[in-house]
Parts: structure tokens; C-alpha cells; sequence
């Protein structure tokens, strides 16, 4: 609703007095009434105004004015009333205060300005007699900020920073009474003046307040505690809240909050909700402990207590201290109202009673917006978004239908793991996190209260798996959650990972011991934001003096008041308790947490004295927030604490929606500017100043300031040697170091040449030093602005690699290119951070701004064979470059060497190998494009030069330039004409894939291969990590090698590595980790000065690979380097390297867990090849993986545990061989089930292992085939080894005599050394479950020489992909070994092996009996078909069983038959008993029988 303001009548009111009971009507439709406006006013003495009305909206847009009057009049719209205030229910206050230096006339006039309707309208004049300050003599004296304590207002409902000495009157309009409380700057509690400290032994502790008006009263916080103090005793009474709306008696207390004291300091917030308590609007506040004696010397202290109303508007926060609004202000610690270069401000000087940072800070507040743009939201989850559930994941979740409350999206109460984890993203578009979880709602699901353990993580996971890399970056604990919903909120300061760019952000529950419903919480909101919106509205602004009393000349001989320190601007989401700067610059990736790439920075230091404009956005975080407070600061360390000549002010305060921050030439007001002069438009955005489209600085020794170009920190000199004609402007100073050119016509682009150099070899200009770990930081950013240094534009950055002396020289850049939002724009070069005086030393020179040159003016170049130049001055940095193009097109195979061309300077001949900066081939048009540095030697000289093509058929020269290199060199695509880059075509980038360099590949990417140099031109590496490539040395005498990166397109190169004295025909693996610098859209690559061949290439991106699985359907240059490999459909058929070599390698897989396995399946030809496994952690010395034996045998599927040491590490998998070989599938990763019982392939799916059985099912658990498995087995190894069970290495004997043993009962399993490079086994399998092992073992070494070797017995469950040893026998014995405590008891083969190639041993195994659990045979073997052991003896065996009682017997029948080859019928029966086999039979019971 609109405020209109009617005039009624007019009064005098009379000299020198104020009325403190009467008032000024300002009669409408909404009443709004002034009170305490004063009819003169005395100087140095603090006035409070109060608005009052019963309409929000009429003081909501309200402020006061002062403007200078010299001449009074009576034209005042006031109208004395008798009307009372209590019936207006809503008051704002204002402070006014004028002194000696804030005014320059004896009169003013007091004006209200209502920002809603842009109208001003005349209170009052107000002249005084007086010419000096007010000498202050009374109680106020000792309360300097008495305007910072306020009670019921429509902002505040009570705000006391108890730093007042006295209980004087204006204490007592907010307290009522105080027993066993002081004043005191003890226990080194006080941050800003003092506390009130409660300490007394005995008495009464208590604060009561005077009536408070609580309607819309939201919060109440308070700073309480015992600071260095003892607190107090355990046994005495807790801290407690209080409130009654009896405030006639002080009766009927309710206790809000209880807390018991310990040491330190505690930041309490308590929500301010009375519905349970009264329908009052009025209460009064009691702070009490309980008692009357205390123990021991306990203190406790209050601070800042602060009750705050939900605020009336959320669009904009001012303030201005000419009309300061006392409860838009929660602390100014170390101001006061006075004057700072003639303006009245808020001056901030040091105090020995301040012990927290000196400034300001704001009343917590908001600003939230409706975010209007998709783009300014990264992910979004909530009931009024559409939600896409295959891209978003989560666990341990109700089904989405079935939520807590309507407002919730997701509830989470399973049994296990519960996790919700965003689509996958780029992380460095992040800024900050909002989340809200809910709980209470939930509660009739929950069994009892939040457990201890029940907390949530918020995470990011890199690469989005789950069982991936992940950092923490919050714990919530449930308990935490005290009301039916909670926010939370993050800003992020560094998310991406060295290796990887994008993953989720989760919030993670672990597995609950409680169980299912309990601990339950849902999910109301989770997002996540930029750091700025992509059209900012809202921004910060103020006015700021960091140099109050000091004038220019006083800096100049050393008064530096705080410019060597900074203000800095932060904000606090949690009451003060933290504290973040705003924002800071990232113009680096190695500094930035995020992508937007700003040099916006909250930590401000001004390049000059007087007052400043400063204007931020503000960033997208704080948009969203409940409570935000704001604080402008400085450190209490940078202030001398006895001084005054070095404070600082502050005035005119604006927080809030600013539509293009006024294009920085005015002030921002709500819905509109106050624009400066010279400057109009709604905002501001015309310009009436001269702005220029050609200019020149710093030309011919000329050192004269325009009025346009300004600087702080350089002087003119030679001290950097020379880098043009005459001296530069050397930045060599200590403080602010920039470059400034204002008032360039920013309506059309502009061509920008300048020459910089960071350092020189002279010793009193000392550049960054090439160690320098912060030399990137120091560098120069080029800076363009068209709003007045609002919003910075970085063109480019220089850093100290890029142009420290003496590789530097005369730059090109174009400004303006697209439509700037005003016309009025400027250039900067700065310098944000640097050493010190002399340190880090940059200098400039030689600066021309014009129009660019439309390309319709520029006529074809004519083909030539004889290019000579005129007289030409040479600027330092200058180029040639030129096109070759090929005189007959149809010859493809035009080959080109240095000897083609020659360049004459003067009278030299110049040596293109040494001055040839680039060559690129274009194999689309046959051209060659050619760049070369001209020599130092030439530089700041007069110069002709001839070019010249020497083999006249094969080449025309065209597209000739000579002076400043163009930027990027026009990427090699276009042609630099006068700095400018003229295209003929669209850049493209080659996608970073695999490269083998062979002739197709040369072609197809444009590599060039010209005197011992390789250029492989433009690849995008944004996403590449490392850089992996493989060479082969000749016999030639060149074999160091030079790796070096471009990511400007060649204009300067980064060097990634050197190798020396490479090793004759030999391959060797490289790989690079690609610097920050080197990944761009654009990235040339180069290997020069050697005659190593570059075999083979591969780019391996940003990204964490925690498993690798391919089933070799397609080509994944993502899981294998280099193109050494083709898909068929067999699998992976590798292809031959060089002579019989056949290799492949992986890209970095991380092991995450410790039981990783690896598993291979390959062609069943794999018989007898020699094919390694290995792992490398540097890509450089590789490990035997598997050992390469196990591919001897007749099996094509392999694997392995991973080594527990290579946990947490990324390794790489080498397969070579020197046959070439078929590849399946291959595995790594957490293993499945018994490795699916060597029975399938293990698969990563959903995030889990799973078999993929070989009858082409699925099973999350095995592949187990029961009906091959096997029962119990006694074998004696009499009759014929069953070879469907049994295997056997040859060379093994079955003999009753093995080398000097001799069996006269069952025979040998006799295994002898054999001459082969084969190791000697036998396998049996596979079974069900076993129980236990019983054999005869024998072992004898007979090697003449000492033997290593060892005889393992080992089991496998995975049909021999792995074997588990369970036994060394390294002697002759009986062996009974148990099974039954396997973790892993299914499908067991059992092995026999000797250790290593070459057999020593002789040993031997008999008797073998493997008996499986739940066997009901009894039998050894059928009882039908007892064989004959020998002539006379037969023999039948049982397996153990239980005798259930001492008095158990044993009954059975016997038939005996004569056999004809003897005539001996007389037959005895031998019984035999064992309870341990192992050690024999004994009781035996001899049975004699006769036969007919």
C-alpha cells in the first residue's frame, strides 16, 4: 500500500528546545507520526527520532534525510498533535548527531524520503548557535553507544550489548531490576567493551527486564558462559530463561531454556515460541540461577542478548549514519558518530577494551529469493520439483508414496544402509548445500528417542559410486534435530578431487544396530547452488574511508593509516557463532573450489584515501537463508590501540536487490539509483563524459598522466632494464598495485597491444622466483569493466612462468567483443598479491588502444615466392608467420623440410631450427602453417627482412605478418593480421583418444613430423588427468627427449618432462601428470629435439576408477591405453608392438577394498603361452600380478586376490605375452560369492558384484554346479586313476618303490625331480563340503645342490582360479587335516604341489581319504566288489561313525566264497578298530573259518 503525505498546517516551533511529547502528523490514509523532532540542535550530542504507524508497510521504505540549508524557511509539513503513540503499534528509531566537521552551515533540514514512491518530502529546519562540539558531562559520558540498546521496536522486540557502566536512565528503559550482576571485562569473556558477570557467593543472580512487546518475535539469542573463569560448582543450579506476563508482580515464571554452565564460551539460540505458554504479546525476561549460596568462586557471564522479530520486508537492508537506524545494527564495536572527511559516519577506531574484530555487524536477517532461474539451480529436490528417480539414487527407503508428512519427498527407515545421493555432476559448479530433514513427524515410526550413533553424513563421492572415493563434509547428529524440521547449509570450499570432477553429493546413514523404524528421517529439501546467479540481482554496497584524518601527503611520508590491512565484509548463518568472507578471488584453478572464475574479493584494501564506493554480489547462499548477519571488519591487530590517526568509517549501507548494481556510478536505493554526477538513466547508465576509440600511454619516454589513465604503486624507471623506448612504469611499491585506463568506448571492440615483463636480470627488480609456491598468486590480471569496476571481465593472466624476464614481449588481446551493458568501460592491470617493497617486482609499457579493423577492408594476399619487408622497428616479442601452400594440390605426399624456405635479416642469414616457434600441417587444404620468434638481437632495432621459398616448385608464400603475436596464434586456423586473428574456419579440438602413430593416424590428427620434432595439434584436455605415451629408441645419437604442452596455441609452451639417454631399441612406457595450465579446450602437444619414435598415445581422464570390467563388446578407450588391441567376435584380439612382443595395459584402477580380486577369462588356445600379468603403481617398474605358469595348463579362466599392501592406491594392469592372444573379459573389483565357484563371470552391477553364470544365468550369490560335485573318496591308488576327477603333471609314477621307499601295502603316488621347467602336482575335485583329509606323505630331498623348494597342499574353491594353502609338508607324515572351519566350504578341489620351476624334491602321497560332510555312506567302497589286494588278502574299510553307547556291538553276516587258485579253504577274518586312524588300527579281533 502506498504512503501519501498531506500537508495540514504549519508551526514555529520555538528555539532551543526539543519536543519530547510532541509530535509531527503526517496525515493520509496511513497514519505515520514523528516523535522527538528537535527545533535546534547542539553539536556532538546524539538525537533519537521515532516513526511510528500502525501500517508495516509505511515504515518499511521509510528513511530520514539531511541536506545543507542556508536560508530557513517555514514551508515544514509537520503538524503539532496531542494524538498518544500507544495507539500506533509499529516504531522504527533514527540517530542524529552532528558535529563541527559534518556541517558546514549553521542549518539543515530534516527531510523524510519514502523509496516507494520516490518521494521527499520536508520535515523541519533545524539550525544551531553553536560552533564547537558538545563537552558531554553526565552519566552518558560512560555509555558512548547508548543508541545500540533498544526495546520494542518493529525490528527488535530487545537488544543489549551490556557494554554501559552505569545503571542509568536509559539503561533502566530496558532493565528493572539486576541483583548479584556487574559490568566487568573479566574471565576475558568480552569481545566489545564488557559483560554482565554473575559471581557474587551469596545472594540473589538475577536480571529482569522491563515489558517486552513479542509479536513476531521469532528468536532469542544470547552469548553466555564462563569464559577463563571457574564455573560454576556441578552442584549448584543451572542457568535458566524465564518469562511471565504478569509484569505488574514479577509472578508466574515459565522457563523457556535451562542450561548448566561450563568453561568457555556458548552462542544459545532459542526459538521464540509462546503458543504454548500465552496469548500475550507482552512478557517480561528474567536471566536467574537459582539459590542464594554458591559454591566455590563459580562466575558466569550474559552478552549480547538479542530478540528478533521476523522481519517486515526481506528486500533490502539500509542504512545511513547522517540517520542511523540503531536496530538495523546487533554490534559496532570500537564506532562512533562522527565525522570522516567532512561527512558524518560511522568512524571505527581501536580500543584496549575491544578484543574481537573492530566494525560492524548488521541484525540478522533475510533476503530469500525465489530462485526464477533453472540455471541458477545444480540439482533440486523437494515436493515442488519433478524428480527424476533413475538419476537420483537411493537405499533403506519407504516407498515414495509413503512419507512422514505431505511436505517431505523421501522417508528413510530401513534396516541397513540408508543413503539418498544427487545425480552425478560437476562439482566444481558448486558453491553450497541446503538440505532439510525432518524427524519428529516421523516419531510414531520411532521406538525410542535418537540413539547415540544416529547420525547423518553429508558426503560428496567422487565419480558417483558408492563404494568410491568420499570425503565427509558434515555430521549431523539427530539428537541435533529438536523440532519437527531442520535446515542446514554448507558452503563448500573444495570439492573437486585431484583426479576427478564429477560425483554426488549424498547424505549417508550407516548401518543401524537398532534395527528397522528406528532413527527414522526424511528428506524436505536438498539443494544445490552456484556460487553467483547467472544475472545477478542482489549485492552488498557501501561507503568506506580507510584513511580518516590523513591527507595524501601524510600517506606519502608513511601515515598508512589501515591501507596496509584490510576491511573485510563476512556473514554468519548461525548467530555469529562462524564467520566466512563473502567471496574471494579464484582466477586460478589450483585456488578456486568451484568453476566461476571472479576476482571479487570481501577483503577489500583501497588503492587511495578518501571515501570509496564498494558494490559486490552478493552470493547465491546467502539468498537462501533464514538468518543472515553481515559484518564489516577489520583485524584488532592492524589498529594501534593508543592511536586515532588511523581509523576508518563507514556509511550508506545497502543490502539487497540492485538491478546492475546502478552500472557502478551511483548508489543503490530500493527499485532505483541515486546516480553520480555525469550520469543518468534509470540506472545509470548513460554516460555524459568524452569516451575515446584510439588512444596511446606510455609511448616515446612520455611519463605525463592523462586524466583517464591512473596508478598506484609504480614509478617511472629503468629499473627493470629496458623493455621499450624509454623508461616503463615499474610497479615495485608496497600496497595496492594496478594500472588503470578509464573512459574507453566500449560500444565496438577494441584492439589492445601492450609490453609487460615480470622481473629482470637486474638485480634491483626482483621478479617472482620460479619456487616460489605462491608465484601464481602473484601474478598480473588483465581486467576489463564496464560498470565501473562492478563486474570484472578477466581477459587474461599473466603468470610469472608465462613472462618472466627475459622471455617477454608485446602482447595482443581484443576487448569488448560482445555487447557490454554500458558504453562507458575500462581496463585494468593488477597485481593481487605480492611480496613486499621491491619483491615481486612487474613492469609496462608501450599501451595502444584502437577500433579492430572490420575484415571487410583487408584484401586476399597474393601468392609470392619473395616476401622483403620495408625499414621496421622491432617491439620486443615480434613474429613472422606465414602460410606454405603447396604449388600442385593432386601431390599428397609433399614433403617439407627447413631447407625449403630462408629468412634474411639485414644481411644475416637466420637459423630457422633455433628461431622456428611452430609448424602445423592442415590436412584438409595440404598447408603448412609456419611461425617464427624473431631473435632477440633485433629487438628495439630497425630492421629489413627477406623471406624467400628456396625450392620454388613445391611452395607459394601467403598470409604474411610481421609484428605482435595475435592471441593464441589464431589457433593455427586463422590468419593474424595487425594483432587481430582473421578466421577462415571454426577451430576444432580432436577428442583426447587413443593414438597410435602410424601414417593413417599422422594424417588423420595433422601431426607434424619435421627435424627431430612431433606437434600433435589440438586435442581437448578440460578432463585429462595424465598423459601416458610409449617410445622406441634408434641407434641415432639424438635421444633426449623434450615433452612440452601448449594451451594458447603455442604461444608459450609448458614443459612436462625430459628424459635422458633413453636405452637403445628398447620400448619404454611414459606418463605425465597434466598440469592445470595444460588442460583447455585447445591443448597442443610436443616431443622435439630427439630421434626417439613415439609409438603409441593415450589420454586418461579426471575420473577415479574403482573396479574395471569389460567384456570386450566394444573399444573403451576409457579401461585400456593405446590402440593395441581390435574387437572381434571372439573378444580383445591384441596386435603386435614390434617383432613377437603383444601387449596391453589398463588405465589407473583404485582399490577401495582390500579383498579386491582379479579375474580373466581367455581363448581356450592359451595352452603353453607365456603370458604375464603385472601392476604398476608408476607406470614405470611393473609386479608380477598372477604368476604366469597357471597358463601352462589346460584352463582359460585365471585371477587372484589383489595384494592387501596396494589398498587405497591406483595401479595399473599390464598383459603381455610374446604370442598374440584373445581376451574374454577381464575383472577387478570386490569380489562375488567363491568367485562364482569358477563357474561365471563376476560382474559389476547396481553396485554390487553379481555372477553372470556360464549357463547364461544370473545369480547375486553362485554359480555352484551340484550335480558335479562329489562324495566322500578313499583312493589307494591300486586300480586306475579316474582322470575325470584326478589330475596328474606328467613325469608322476604310481609304484609301490618310489627312489628308495618301498610299499608293501597300497603303492605311491611317486613324484620324482624332472628335467622340465615344470612344477609337479596333482589335483583331485571338486567335492561338496569336507570334513576332513587323511594321507600318507613322504619327502626326501635329493637334489646335489641345497633345495628351497616346497611341498604345499592347498584347496580352491573357484575351480582352480585361486588356491588357498592350507598346509606346508616339509616332512614325512601322516596328515589328518580338517575342513570344517572354512569359511568358503563348497565345490573344493584339493592340490598337491611342489613350489617353484625347477623340481628338487622327491615326494610321494598314498592313501588318500577326503570325506564330505553329511555323508550316510559307511563304506569306503561297495561292499560288493571287494577286489583282491593280493594273492591271499582282501580288505574292506568303513568310515568312522558313532558309537551312541560304552556297551554298543557289532553284528553282521559273512559269506566267503573258495576262489580256484588255491586249495587253502581254511580263511581267517580280521576285525580291525580305530578311533584315530591316523596313528593306526589296534583291537583287532582275529575270526577263524573253514570251508568245505
Amino acid at each position: 500500500m502506498m504512503l501519501f503525505i498531506i500537508l495540514f498546517c504549519c508551526i514555529i516551533i520555538p528555539i532551543n528546545t526539543i519536543l519530547e511529547n510532541a509530535f509531527c502528523s503526517l496525515s493520509s490514509s496511513n497514519e505515520l507520526i514523528i516523535q522527538n523532532i528537535p527545533t535546534t540542535y547542539e553539536l556532538n550530542v546524539p538525537y533519537t527520532v521515532i516513526l511510528s504507524s500502525n501500517n508495516t508497510l509505511s515504515l518499511s521504505y521509510i528513511t530520514l534525510d539531511i541536506d545543507t540549508v542556508f536560508n530557513t524557511s517555514n514551508d515544514s509539513l509537520c503538524v503539532l498533535t496531542n494524538e498518544s503513540t500507544s495507539a500506533f503499534i509499529h516504531k522504527i528509531e533514527f540517530v542524529l548527531k552532528f558535529d563541527k566537521n559534518s556541517t558546514k552551515t549553521k542549518c539543515i533540514q530534516l527531510n523524510l524520503h519514502n523509496y516507494l514512491t520516490s518521494m521527499v518530502i520536508k520535515i523541519a529546519d533545524l539550525c544551531t548557535n553553536n560552533t564547537t562540539d558538545k563537552i558531554i558531562d553526565n552519566d552518558d559520558k560512560y555509555d558512548v553507544q547508548s543508541y545500540m540498546r533498544t526495546i520494542n521496536t518493529t525490528e527488535l522486540a530487545l537488544l543489549d550489548n551490556f557494554n554501559w557502566l552505569i545503571f542509568g536512565p536509559v539503561v533502566q528503559q530496558i532493565w528493572y531490576t539486576h541483583e548479584g550482576m556487574r559490568l566487568s571485562r573479566e574471565c576475558d569473556a568480552a569481545e566489545d567493551g564488557r559483560v554482565a558477570i554473575f559471581n557474587n557467593p551469596r545472594g540473589k543472580r538475577r536480571l529482569i527486564s522491563r515489558p517486552i512487546d513479542v509479536t513476531n518475535a521469532s528468536l532469542l539469542y544470547i552469548r553466555l558462559g564462563s569464559g577463563t573463569c571457574p564455573p560454576p560448582a556441578p552442584t549448584d543450579s543451572p542457568i535458566q530463561l524465564l518469562i511471565t506476563t504478569d509484569c505488574l508482580n514479577y509472578t508466574k515464571w515459565h522457563m523457556i531454556y535451562s542450561q548448566r554452565i561450563l568453561p568457555g564460551i556458548e552462542y544459545v539460540t532459542v526459538p521464540f515460541s509462546l503458543n504454548n505458554i500465552t496469548n500475550s504479546t507482552t512478557i517480561c525476561l528474567k536471566i536467574e540461577q537459582k539459590g542464594e549460596k554458591f559454591l566455590g568462586s563459580g562466575s558466569w557471564f550474559i552478552d549480547d542478548l538479542l530478540i528478533i522479530r521476523s522481519r517486515l520486508q526481506n528486500d533490502y537492508f539500509f542504512d545511513s549514519f547522517q540517520a542511523m537506524q540503531p536496530a538495523n545494527w546487533h554490534r559496532l564495536a570500537g564506532g562512533q558518530l562522527k565525522t570522516c572527511d567532512e561527512r558524518m559516519s560511522m568512524v571505527f577506531e581501536s580500543n584496549i577494551d575491544i578484543r574481537t574484530e573492530i566494525g560492524a555487524t548488521t541484525i540478522d536477517f533475510s533476503l530469500s529469493e525465489e530462485i526464477k532461474n533453472d540455471h541458477d539451480i545444480i540439482f533440486h529436490l523437494s515436493k515442488n520439483t519433478s524428480i527424476d528417480w533413475t538419476k537420483w539414487k537411493a537405499t533403506g527407503y519407504l516407498d515414495l508414496n509413503q512419507t512422514c508428512t505431505d511436505e517431505d519427498v523421501i522417508t528413510f527407515n530401513g534396516e541397513n544402509y540408508r543413503q539418498i545421493c544427487s545425480p552425478m555432476i560437476e562439482l566444481g559448479q558448486i558453491d553450497s548445500i541446503r538440505f532439510t530433514i525432518s524427524t519428529e513427524p516421523c516419531m510414531k515410526r520411532n521406538k525410542h528417542i535418537p540413539t547415540p550413533g544416529a547420525v547423518i553424513f553429508l558426503s560428496v563421492v567422487y565419480n558417483g559410486s558408492t563404494i568410491g572415493y568420499s570425503r565427509t563434509i558434515r555430521r549431523i547428529s539427530l539428537r541435533d534435530i529438536q523440532q519437527t524440521h531442520k535446515t542446514f547449509y554448507s558452503r563448500l570450499n573444495e570439492l573437486r578431487h585431484s583426479a576427478a570432477t564429477f560425483g554426488r553429493i549424498c547424505l549417508s546413514q550407516y548401518h543401524q544396530s537398532s534395527g528397522k523404524n528406528v532413527d527414522v528421517w526424511s528428506v524436505r529439501d536438498f539443494i544445490a547452488l552456484p556460487l553467483l546467479q547467472s544475472n545477478i540481482t542482489h549485492y552488498i554496497q557501501l561507503g568506506l574511508n580507510t584513511n580518516c584524518h590523513l591527507q595524501q601527503q601524510q600517506l606519502i611520508n608513511g601515515g598508512m593509516g589501515i591501507s596496509s590491512e584490510s576491511v573485510n565484509i563476512e556473514y554468519s548463518v548461525d548467530f555469529g557463532k562462524n564467520w566466512h568472507l563473502l567471496l574471494k578471488p579464484c582466477f586460478l584453478d589450483s585456488a578456486c573450489p568451484h568453476n566461476v572464475q571472479h576476482v571479487y574479493s570481501s577483503n577489500i584494501i583501497l588503492p587511495t584515501i578518501g571515501w570509496h564506493r564498494i558494490t559486490l554480489p552478493l552470493p547465491m547462499a546467502i539468498l537462501q537463508q533464514e538468518y543472515t548477519r553481515f559484518r564489516i571488519s577489520t583485524s584488532l591487530f592492524s589498529m594501534s590501540s593508543y592511536s586515532t590517526s588511523n581509523s576508518w568509517a563507514l556509511d550508506k549501507v545497502f543490502i539487497g536487490q540492485c538491478f546492475r548494481a546502478c552500472n557502478g556510478h551511483g548508489w543503490c536505493q530500493f527499485n532505483t539509483c541515486r546516480c553520480d554526477a555525469g550520469f543518468s538513466g534509470d540506472f545509470c547508465e548513460i554516460s555524459n563524459e568524452i569516451l575515446f576509440n584510439h588512444a596511446s600511454f606510455l609511448i616515446d619516454n612520455n611519463i605525463n598522466q592523462t586524466n583517464v589513465m591512473t596508478y598506484q604503486g609504480g614509478r617511472f624507471s629503468y629499473v627493470c632494464d629496458i623493455i621499450s623506448q624509454g623508461k616503463s612504469l615499474v610497479f615495485s611499491k608496497t600496497g595496492f598495485r594496478f594500472l588503470r585506463i578509464s573512459n574507453i568506448n566500449g560500444s565496438s571492440p577494441k584492439l589492445l597491444e601492450f609490453t609487460i615483463r615480470l622481473g629482470s636480470s637486474n638485480v634491483q627488480c626482483l621478479g617472482t622466483s620460479k619456487t616460489d609456491l605462491d608465484r601464481d598468486i602473484k601474478s598480473i590480471l588483465l581486467l576489463s569493466s564496464c560498470s565501473n569496476g562492478v563486474h570484472w571481465t578477466i581477459i587474461d593472466l599473466f603468470r610469472i612462468s608465462d613472462v618472466l624476464a627475459p622471455d617477454f614481449g608485446t602482447i595482443s588481446r581484443i576487448l569488448f567483443k560482445e555487447k557490454m551493458e554500458s558504453d562507458n568501460c575500462l581496463i585494468e592491470w593488477r597485481q593481487m598479491i605480492h611480496g613486499g617493497d621491491n619483491q615481486d617486482v612487474w613492469a609496462i609499457d608501450d599501451i595502444i588502444i584502437r577500433d579492430v579493423i572490420s575484415t571487410k577492408s583487408i584484401k586476399k594476399n597474393a601468392h609470392v615466392k619473395t616476401f622483403q619487408t620495408k625499414l621496421t622497428y622491432i617491439r620486443p616479442g615480434y613474429i613472422l608467420s606465414f602460410r606454405l601452400e603447396p604449388i600442385n594440390r593432386k601431390e599428397s605426399n609433399i614433403l617439407f623440410d627447413l631447407n625449403d624456405i630462408r629468412l634474411r635479416i639485414n644481411s644475416s642469414q637466420i637459423d630457422l631450427s633455433k628461431n622456428m616457434e611452430i609448424f602445423s600441417y592442415h590436412s584438409e587444404n595440404l598447408t603448412l602453417t609456419l611461425i617464427i620468434k624473431l631473435p632477440r638481437t633485433i629487438w628495439f632495432k630497425n630492421v629489413l627482412l627477406n623471406l624467400t621459398t628456396a625450392t620454388t616448385k613445391k611452395f607459394d608464400l601467403n598470409f604474411i605478418h610481421l609484428g605482435v603475436q595475435c592471441e593464441n596464434n589464431c589457433w593455427l586456423n586463422g590468419i593474424c593480421y595487425e594483432g587481430m586473428c582473421l578466421h577462415d574456419e571454426q577451430i576444432l579440438s580432436n577428442q583426447s583418444i587413443n593414438v597410435s602413430f602410424d601414417e593413417e593416424d599422422l594424417m588423420n590428427f595433422r601431426i607434424n613430423i619435421v627435424d627431430d620434432e612431433l606437434l600433435l595439434p589440438f586435442f581437448d584436455t578440460t578432463d585429462v588427468s595424465t598423459i601416458h605415451f610409449q617410445t622406441m629408441t634408434s641407434k641415432s645419437k639424438k635421444n633426449n627427449l623434450l615433452f612440452e604442452c601448449s594451451p594458447n596455441g603455442g604461444v608459450k609452451w609448458f614443459e612436462l618432462g625430459l628424459w635422458v639417454e633413453e636405452k637403445e631399441n628398447a620400448l619404454k612406457d611414459h606418463y605425465v601428470l597434466l598440469p592445470a595450465s595444460c588442460q583447455a579446450k585447445h591443448t597442443l602437444l610436443r616431443w622435439k629435439n630427439s630421434s626417439i619414435r613415439i609409438v603409441n598415445l593415450a589420454f586418461v581422464k579426471s575420473q577415479i576408477q574403482d573396479y574395471l570390467m569389460d567384456q570386450f563388446q566394444e573399444i573403451d578407450s576409457s579401461k585400456w591405453l593405446y590402440p593395441i588391441y581390435s574387437i572381434n567376435s571372439s573378444g580383445l584380439y591384441t596386435k603386435k608392438i614390434q617383432n613377437n612382443f603383444y601387449q596391453l595395459i589398463s588405465t589407473a584402477i583404485t582399490l577401495k577394498q582390500r579383498d579386491y580380486v582379479i579375474m580373466i577369462d581367455t581363448d581356450s588356445n592359451m595352452n603353453n603361452t607365456h603370458l604375464q600379468v603385472d601392476y604398476s603403481v608408476d607406470n614405470i617398474t611393473w609386479h608380477e600380478l598372477i604368476d604366469r605358469r597357471i597358463f601352462q595348463r589346460k584352463l582359460n579362466r585365471f585371477g587372484r586376490q589383489i595384494p592387501s599392501e596396494l589398498l587405497r592406491r591406483s595401479i595399473l594392469i599390464r598383459l603381455q605375452s610374446d604370442h598374440s592372444f584373445i581376451l574374454k573379459y577381464i575383472y577387478m573389483g570386490p569380489p562375488c560369492t567363491a568367485n562364482c565357484y569358477g563357474h561365471g563371470q563376476c560382474l559389476w552391477k547396481k553396485q554390487q558384484a553379481i555372477c553372470h553364470c556360464d549357463n547364461n544365468q544370473t545369480s547375486e550369490t553362485n554359480c555352484l554346479p551340484n550335480h558335479l560335485l562329489l562324495s566322500s573318496l578313499h583312493e589307494t591308488f591300486e586300480n586306475k586313476i579316474n582322470s575325470s576327477i584326478w589330475s596328474i603333471s606328467p613325469d608322476v609314477q604310481i609304484t609301490h618303490r618310489c627312489y628308495n621307499r618301498q610299499s608293501k601295502t597300497t603303492p605311491y603316488l611317486c613324484f620324482v625331480p624332472n628335467n622340465h621347467t615344470q612344477q609337479s602336482y596333482v589335483t583331485v575335485g571338486p567335492f561338496k563340503t569336507i570334513k576332513y583329509v587323511i594321507f600318507k606323505f613322504g619327502l626326501q630331498y635329493i637334489s646335489s645342490t641345497n633345495c628351497s623348494n616346497q611341498v604345499l597342499f592347498q584347496y580352491s574353491y573357484d575351480n582352480g582360479i585361486q588356491w588357498h594353502t592350507k598346509m606346508i609338508l616339509d616332512a614325512t607324515n601322516n596328515i589328518f587335516e580338517k575342513f570344517d572351519n572354512l569359511t568358503i566350504n563348497k565345490n573344493i578341489y584339493l592340490r598337491w604341489i611342489e613350489e617353484n620351476d625347477q623340481s628338487c624334491l622327491m615326494w610321494n602321497i598314498r592313501s588318500v581319504s577326503i570325506r564330505t560332510i553329511d555323508d550316510k555312506n559307511i563304506w569306503c567302497e561297495n561292499n560288493l566288489n571287494i577286489e583282491q589286494k593280493n594273492k591271499i588278502d582282501y580288505e574292506a574299510q568303513t568310515w568312522e561313525f558313532p558309537l551312541i553307547q560304552s556297551s554298543s556291538i557289532l553284528q553282521f553276516s559273512l559269506q566267503m566264497f573258495p576262489i580256484k587258485l588255491t586249495n587253502d579253504t581254511n580263511w581267517q577274518l580280521v576285525l580291525e578298530i580305530s578311533s584315530d586312524v591316523i596313528h593306526g588300527w589296534f583291537n583287532r579281533i582275529f575270526i577263524s573259518c573253514s570251508f568245505i
